[in-house]
């Protein structure tokens, strides 16, 4: 690895674990129950990591790292939103990071093989790790259906924002003079779509739930008569995601017999779904669908009723609406995936901004057909 390169890594690990460390700190100061003690623990130990890399980057003779307005700005961010997030999505969040600095961290260790005092060091920070994640995926067992529901609302409220916003400005183009023609066009596609996006969800959760039953059942059963078998399955499930063999070793290794651990794991990578039956499913995203939809085709309203409020208005008012929602939605999906959380929402209001041109540029063709 480049010494470039390798800055730049030791840096970004430096940075996310005091990130980690001020959240988990700040977290643990709201949390009135047991699990406070857990959040202090982990951030403390976080704090020893990021020491732990800016270490290994003075022994490579790179200069110190510095605390930058940038990274305070980031670390604030990151406590305003655990203020508005309920606490299982934020440790949902939490644990996505923890896995993805498992499998960061590992593919670092190919770059020490040579150097021992470095790759026990390293090692020791993948094991705290991966005890993060397992003290995560602890933490909000009893949570997992409340974040399947979630997502699935998240899922509807986006997806009718996004539907419902684009049809009304391909079809805002055609009657650009009917107003009550708009707003009923909106209102049916609201209610329609609340139907189709119940039965589509329900089908496809019914599928899902079946696999996700059958794989729960295996790994149960392997816990009580084959743990071993279960490296495997961590191998496996790893190696679909690209980790290199050789990594996935040192990852098997520093996990031991372990197996509390190594099904935790295997769970957490196989499993992204709990205990939600497919009807609750389909009827959270199919109100969420109705709820998600109702915003936008609410300003379609005043054009019927009060004339000076054109629809032009309409549309820009709608306009700003679809965008703020979508924006929101967009940094709840972040969180909930474990994604960038602003990358995220941005790419949500792209997206919405994409359709509704392509609509709008369908709309404009179809008014210029001669006869329609």
């Amino acid at each position: 690895m480049k010494s470039k390169a390798l800055k730049s890594q030791l840096k970004s690990f430096w940075k996310d674990e005091l990130i980690a460390n001020e959240t988990y700190s700040f977290i643990s100061k709201r949390v009135k129950t047991e699990k406070k003690e857990i959040f202090l623990q982990i951030s403390k130990m976080e704090k020893g990591h990021s020491e732990v890399w800016s270490k290994i980057s003075r022994d490579e003779g790179f200069k110190d790292f510095k605390v930058t307005f940038a990274l305070k700005f980031q670390i604030f961010i990151m406590k305003l939103i655990s203020i508005f997030i309920p606490l299982p999505i934020m440790v949902n969040y939490l644990e996505y990071q923890e896995k993805r600095a498992i499998f960061n961290y590992s593919l670092l260790l190919e770059h020490y093989q040579e150097q021992t005092k470095t790759y026990n060091l390293i090692e020791r920070v993948i094991k705290d790790e991966i005890l993060h994640e397992t003290h995560m995926i602890e933490t909000i067992l009893d949570k997992m259906s409340y974040l399947n529901r979630t997502r699935q609302a998240i899922h509807g409220f986006t997806l009718a924002i996004m539907k419902i916003f684009a049809l009304l400005i391909g079809f805002l183009v055609i009657f650009p003079d009917e107003p009550k023609a708009v707003l009923i066009t909106g209102i049916i596609t609201v209610i329609s779509g609340s139907f189709v996006t119940f039965a589509s969800t329900f089908i496809s959760s019914r599928g899902h739930k079946e696999i996700k039953d059958n794989h729960e059942e295996q790994i149960s059963i392997k816990e009580e008569v084959h743990p071993e078998s279960l490296q495997a399955d961590l191998s496996n499930a790893l190696l679909e995601k690209g980790i290199q063999k050789e990594t996935i070793d040192d990852i098997l290794s520093i996990i031991g017999n372990d197996y509390s651990v190594l099904s935790n794991l295997v769970r957490s990578i196989r499993l992204d779904s709990g205990g939600v039956s497919p009807l609750t499913s389909a009827f959270v995203t199919g109100i969420y669908f109705l709820i998600g939809g109702l915003p936008v085709i609410l300003p379609f309203i005043f054009p019927v009723f009060f004339p000076s409020f054109t629809i032009l208005y309409a549309a820009i008012v709608s306009a700003i609406i679809a965008l703020i929602l979508t924006f929101i939605a967009g940094l709840i999906i972040g969180i909930l995936s474990g994604k960038q959380v602003f990358i995220k929402a941005f790419e949500k209001v792209l997206i919405i901004s994409i359709a509704s041109g392509l609509m709008y540029l369908i709309g404009y063709l179809i008014s210029i057909i001669p006869g329609i």
